[in-house]
């Protein structure tokens, strides 16, 4: 008898172990799909989240409901000189392609409807590789006096890259917010440098947290010949959250014959409070710039609340207007 109450003793306690250790892991995992069914829910893919976000990120939107949301969609342009002078002297041989040549500084954002977003660049992704295609793609500027001056150039405005952002709010608590932001270059630019990509709010809230709370996550693929895709990781060259808001800076690589750069993609976010202000409503802003020059000089950037986002060698940097916006009802 007492050999059968010893071990029913120690069955009982290697249940209440087991209880005790599985069931934390249980909780933790419970509200990993409750956060993950919260974002899906608010219009992220399943691709997006397992690519952008940890389980610990994740798990930061299980109680949360969402508050506002917006998308832009953005085909960047650039001005190209076109020599025009071959074309015109070329009798009765074939017309050689014309060579375009990027004017640095020239770039322009255009805010497009999702539907022409998508149309636009199924249409470039044809015509890639094909300066003729892309040309017709664009918009044609001026036109020389003599097709057969010696730098009888042509003007053309055609695309040099779509990219789409979105930019969210959470209430995670009575007066608890998450706020984010993430991008995706889905055709890269041709001249790249330091961006600046951030996420700001007005009075109405607090953010809580320090630099170290301010969670980026950046990543790109890359193919060297031969090979298949690999994806890398972005390393931020500044991070910093200030009294209006967060923000990261991080280079835009150029490619090279060796390998191509492509998809560059991330995500930005962090918690807020209601402050003690008297607002009933809040400013929630996003911003990615997109460096135009070559020099690769990384800016100065400060968020102070009164004065929103400013960075230094502004000129330099291309802002599609208007960023995304909302006014969040608190």
């Amino acid at each position: 008898m007492n050999k059968i109450l010893k071990n029913l003793a120690q069955c009982s306690l290697s249940i209440v172990l087991s209880v005790s250790l599985f069931t934390p892991v249980s909780s933790a995992a419970s509200t990993q799909v409750q956060g993950n069914e919260v974002l899906l829910n608010s219009g992220w893919s399943q691709k997006e989240i397992n690519d952008l976000l940890s389980e610990d990120e994740i798990q930061k939107y299980a109680s949360g409901e969402i508050s506002d949301t917006t998308t832009h969609f953005v085909k960047q342009t650039i001005k190209v000189k076109v020599d025009q002078s071959s074309k015109a002297m070329s009798t009765l041989q074939s017309t050689p392609e014309p060579t375009l040549t990027p004017v640095e500084g020239s770039e322009e954002r255009v805010l497009l409807s999702e539907e022409e977003f998508y149309q636009e660049m199924k249409e470039y992704e044809k015509a890639e590789g094909n300066p003729q295609a892309i040309l017709k793609l664009g918009k044609k500027q001026n036109s020389p006096t003599s097709l057969r001056a010696a730098n009888a150039e042509v003007d053309y405005v055609i695309p040099d890259g779509y990219m789409k952002y979105t930019m969210q709010a959470f209430k995670t608590g009575s007066k608890d917010y998450q706020l984010n932001l993430r991008f995706e270059w889905l055709k890269m630019p041709v001249n790249r440098g330091i961006d600046v990509f951030a996420l700001g709010h007005g009075p109405g809230l607090v953010q809580t947290g320090t630099q170290d709370d301010l969670v980026f996550t950046g990543k790109y693929n890359y193919v060297t010949a031969g090979q298949p895709i690999k994806e890398a990781n972005i390393t931020p060259i500044s991070k910093k959250t200030d009294s209006g808001g967060s923000f990261v800076t991080f280079r835009l690589d150029q490619s090279s014959l060796a390998y191509s750069l492509a998809a560059y993609r991330g995500y930005l976010s962090y918690h807020t409070s209601v402050s003690n202000s008297t607002e009933l409503t809040t400013s929630v802003e996003g911003y990615y710039k997109h460096k135009v020059s070559k020099l690769t000089v990384s800016p100065s950037v400060s968020y102070p609340l009164s004065v929103g986002l400013s960075i230094s060698s502004e000129s330099s940097y291309v802002t599609e207007s208007p960023t995304p916006y909302f006014s969040l009802k608190l």
